[in-house]
């Protein structure tokens, strides 16, 4: 159970993040590769994340 939550507190933050920071990404106020750092992910993870983030948006 701690765990889960844990995981589910996890995501929340990453989401959060990722709808504060986007933007800024997208108007190239940061690079990608700030962006990946300040979401601690990966390249591959990061654009398959991001891809998702926007076809939902």
């Amino acid at each position: 159970m701690q765990q889960n939550l844990q995981i589910h507190n996890y995501v929340l933050i990453v989401l959060i993040l990722i709808e504060e920071t986007h933007s800024k990404w997208k108007s190239g106020e940061i690079t990608a590769v700030m962006f990946m750092k300040i979401l601690e992910l990966k390249k591959n993870t990061f654009y398959k994340i991001m891809k998702e983030y926007e076809e939902e948006k």
